[in-house]
């Protein structure tokens, strides 16, 4: 466990080091960046991203302590994923023996949640409240000592503190504790009272979550029925090969002669039901959140359910459990090909090498600088990117035109259109409505690439379009004149 976490350490902080960030770490950047919490607030209820503070505050301090490097930025993510996985090990271990507990601890490095282990968003922290609600849950269930109740009580809390689907938490522990309390014939009102608390303490969150639901009716992701095979599918198919080997390591040793008794004798130490249930109803989340966002939220993403693969880790280490008294070399082959497959993950994960340098080609440089007219990116993520990495002089050019019915119109979502406006009095950046920009710069410079709304915009307005520099349309500078642009 310690050497798989060291590697996971060197691993994955080499390549929070040299990775650049992208779109929404750098909006995260830029609000954790801002003054100190109390803006970080401002900005939040400004409604500049969607997304609960603590995530933010937490990068802020983690760079103002280490500086403003990508690596300090996501330190919090990389530190967040450790301790989900020592929570496994730990809420295994309490129940079974070291072998389950090494498992647990080694299947989400074996999965796809290893990836946010080095973003700069609340993914990690979302992975880890879980982990902790539910190490909480357990030491306050055999004990309600008030400082285990306590626990209990902040870990519940934080999960929906760093994303608003942290608030799914609650559903696991709810229902194990439900069984439980059907088991004992009797409900444990201490942790009920915790539980309690701990959703009222959720009211200062109200102000953020309305604020948030402004960006629902246009929100950038789509899904339907087929989202929660995608999900499965999305969360677990790294985890396939490494459960095809363990078969296949099984089947191998139950043919080959056994050197001894198979079994050391008696039966497996019984597991507690109610952590069982609880598991499974992790392993369920998707469901769940399906159901939110059909009634609620109108947000479904993959990213949101990564919780599941917890709950996938405490039911395989619940199987392994079974197997080791009565089969231990199968739980010992089991165990041995998902520590070894994680080693391998997490060595994939580093970096072969240097990360280039992030520029704009030298000939469209030597375009803009040559140029006096203003330069529109119309990708927002080439944007953001453009204004954190390029020197001063440069992004100071730049430009990105945004508007809410326009991106509806062309793309069916306006996200990011939005979420840039709002960010705008906080980061001074160049992003203006389309309307205001065309009306002061009727000719402007334009770089393609990944292009949004605009192009076609352009299109329908006839704008006369020249290429300056490379290929159009997939990487060009383009010189356009749009004296009368429709709809302003």
């Amino acid at each position: 466990m310690l050497l798989l976490a060291g590697l996971y350490v060197v691993a994955i902080g080499l390549r929070a080091a040299v990775t650049p960030l992208w779109f929404d770490e750098i909006i995260t950047y830029q609000i954790a960046n801002l003054g100190g919490p109390r803006t970080i607030v401002e900005a939040l209820l400004a409604k500049a991203d969607n997304h609960p503070p603590l995530d933010y505050i937490a990068r802020h301090y983690a760079m103002a302590v280490f500086g403003g490097s990508e690596l300090a930025f996501r330190l919090p993510s990389i530190v967040a994923m450790l301790v989900a996985s020592l929570c496994l090990y730990l809420i295994v271990l309490r129940r079974t023996s070291v072998l389950p507990a090494l498992a647990a601890f080694s299947f989400p490095f074996v999965t796809v949640a290893v990836r946010y282990a080095s973003e700069g968003r609340g993914y990690a922290f979302l992975m880890a409240s879980v982990c902790l609600a539910f190490l909480a849950w357990q030491r306050a269930a055999e004990k309600p000592t008030p400082v285990r109740l306590l626990f209990l009580l902040l870990c519940l809390s934080v999960g929906p503190y760093c994303h608003y689907y942290g608030v799914l938490n609650y559903g696991p522990i709810v229902i194990g504790e439900a069984w439980r309390s059907w088991e004992n014939r009797k409900i444990s009102w201490p942790i009920a009272g915790c539980i309690l608390l701990s959703l009222v303490s959720l009211g200062l969150l109200v102000p953020f979550a309305i604020r948030a639901t402004e960006f629902a009716p246009n929100f950038w992701v789509r899904f339907g029925p087929t989202s929660l095979v995608q999900t499965y599918t999305h969360l677990l198919s790294s985890a396939i090969p490494a459960i095809a080997a363990s078969l296949i390591v099984v089947a191998l040793l139950s043919l080959s002669p056994a050197a001894g008794p198979s079994a050391r004798g008696g039966e497996p130490t019984a597991l507690p039901r109610h952590e069982v249930v609880a598991a499974i109803a992790l392993s369920l989340l998707p469901i769940a959140t399906y159901v939110l966002a059909l009634l609620v939220t109108r947000a479904f993403d993959q990213r949101y359910v990564l919780n599941t693969v917890f709950g996938v880790a405490l039911l395989l280490a619940y199987l392994i459990h079974e197997a080791t008294s009565r089969r231990p070399r199968y739980a010992q082959a089991v165990t041995l090909v998902f520590a070894l497959w994680a080693a391998g993950t997490l060595v994939l994960q580093a970096p072969r090498e240097p990360a280039k340098p992030y520029a704009i080609r030298s000939d469209f440089v030597e375009v803009i600088e040559a140029s006096p007219l203003p330069v529109v990116v119309p990708d927002y993520h080439a944007y953001l990117r453009h204004r954190l990495y390029l020197p001063e002089a440069l992004r100071s050019r730049l430009y990105y035109v945004a508007d809410l019915g326009f991106a509806v119109k062309y793309e069916r979502k306006d996200t990011s259109d939005r979420m840039l406006l709002n960010l705008r009095p906080f980061m001074q950046a160049n992003v203006v409505p389309f309307c205001d920009f065309v009306k002061r710069h009727p000719r402007f410079l334009m770089l393609t690439g990944e292009n949004g709304w605009l192009f076609p915009k352009l299109i329908e307005d006839r704008a006369q379009v020249s290429i300056l520099a490379g290929s159009a349309p997939a990487h060009a500078i383009l010189s356009v004149t749009l004296e009368r642009p429709g709809n302003c």
